[in-house]
């Protein structure tokens, strides 16, 4: 059959790790004639210096230019390891003066169950799923807010937890889950926050 039409269309990928992602985007800008931008925004072009885990106020500045210039109506964290600040984490992320989630512009994919996984991330998400002897882990979207995966949750996908799982098989699932959903959960996103915008909401 034909391709579903969510109704959104990705425009640009910002990386930090443009060896690892921008090949990928490449191979799908040739595979379906489809023309996505990419941009490198990192500390080898920024340098962090003791700024820690927090990207620096020029990757903060950059990324928001980037996204205003585009136009662009969500922006979306897939595998995005870093922590949002500065600017584009104050103009586009969730603060506590917001009434709904919908008013956020950020949102993130979370490969476990919150807030027992917070701050993990890949197989170590799972690991502590497994350590802590849950029934089930989740994928989870949340919008992004200044806490690390504290933001207000979206979307949670639950996983079950099997008897002969290891962390990497669990993990597995979860990206299986994740991959599914995340089209469709964006495309509700963007239906969602266009009616909060016209008051249906």
């Amino acid at each position: 059959g034909g391709a579903l039409d969510l109704g959104f269309a990705v425009g640009l990928v910002v990386s930090d790790r443009p060896d690892k992602t921008f090949p990928t985007v490449d191979r799908i800008n040739d595979k379906y004639g489809l023309n996505i931008q990419k941009k490198a925004v990192n500390a080898e072009l920024y340098p962090r210096g003791k700024n820690g885990r927090g990207i620096t106020d020029e990757e903060s500045e950059v990324m928001y230019q980037l996204f205003e210039e585009g136009g662009f109506a969500v922006k979306v964290c897939l595998g995005y390891m870093q922590i949002l600040r500065g600017k584009v984490m104050e103009e586009l992320g969730w603060n506590p003066d917001m009434t709904n989630p919908l008013e956020a512009k950020i949102i993130n994919t979370h490969p476990g169950i919150l807030p027992a996984t917070k701050d993990t991330h890949g197989s170590d998400t799972s690991q502590r799923v497994l350590d802590l002897r849950l029934s089930h882990t989740a994928h989870t979207v949340h919008v992004v807010a200044p806490g690390v995966d504290e933001g207000p949750k979206l979307y949670e996908h639950l996983v079950p937890v099997k008897d002969d799982d290891t962390a990497e098989t669990l993990f597995g699932r979860v990206q299986i889950a994740e991959k599914a959903a995340m089209p469709l959960i964006i495309s509700a996103f963007l239906r969602q926050q266009k009616l909060f915008k016209e008051g249906k909401l």
